[in-house]
């Protein structure tokens, strides 16, 4: 089962936009894990994060299968998924 990781900050105005869409997926089954990029330094890190918003889908053993940087549309968000 794919999971999905939205790295976003409390000052970013794109980051607003996108947790709405990312809520939706959530509500239909998909597993999700938001992480403000100010509070969890580790995991900015980790995954080598430079812009958000960012949104990464993992699989089963959190391996990186896919990445999204920027706005995303519904479209283009449930294509990630997939």
């Amino acid at each position: 089962m794919k999971r999905l990781i939205l790295f976003t900050s409390p000052t970013c105005g794109p980051c607003r936009m996108v947790k709405p869409l990312v809520r939706k997926v959530e509500n239909e089954g998909t597993e999700v894990q938001y992480i403000d990029i100010t509070e969890d330094t580790e995991n900015t890190n980790l995954f080598d994060i430079t812009s958000v918003p960012t949104i990464i889908v993992t699989d089963e053993n959190n391996q990186e299968i896919d990445r999204n940087v920027g706005m995303i549309n519904m479209g283009k968000l449930k294509e990630l998924l997939d």
